[in-house]
């Protein structure tokens, strides 16, 4: 992978899987050290050619977890800047977070090892004792529990080719 600043804001996607009333989250490997141990919904970026929102976060959340997921609904998008992460450049991390929930078939299983050290479920009220990769994932987590739900069909993605 292409090493990546952040000079501009950066499109990123993220799943929320619940099953049995727990959700799942993903703890980070070796890849960045300010990251490792901690714990994210499953997610990454979306690829600069040949991917869309919802082949990105099928792809991310199969490679992190194993699992085969099937989006049902946005839960939104979010816009987070990171002024304490400044990188090289001076850039500041800043995804825009497209948030998906929906359901998954499959056991747990990482594939992508060194960047997904584990996955694990957790209930509601053990995510507030949880060692967030960012703060942020909590209030992603509150717009869930609100019931925030809007259709895929808000997404439209063409290629001009």
């Amino acid at each position: 992978m292409p090493k990546r600043v952040f000079t501009q804001a950066f499109p990123a996607v993220n799943a929320i899987i619940k099953k049995d009333g727990k959700f799942l989250l993903v703890q980070q490997g070796k890849i960045k050290k300010s990251h490792y141990n901690k714990w994210a919904l499953p997610g990454g970026w979306i690829e600069a050619e040949n991917d869309d929102p919802v082949s990105a976060v099928i792809r991310e959340v199969k490679e992190e977890t194993g699992l085969d997921f099937e989006p049902d609904g946005i839960v939104g998008i979010f816009s987070f800047e990171n002024q304490t992460l400044k990188d090289e450049t001076g850039g500041v991390p800043h995804p825009i977070k497209i948030v998906f929930r929906g359901k998954s078939k499959g056991t747990v299983n990482p594939i992508e090892q060194e960047e997904i050290k584990d996955a694990k479920w957790f209930d509601f009220k053990e995510l507030a004792r949880v060692d967030w990769r960012t703060p942020f994932d909590t209030e992603i987590f509150l717009a869930y529990q609100q019931g925030e739900k809007h259709s895929l069909s808000m997404i439209h993605h063409k290629v001009q080719k």
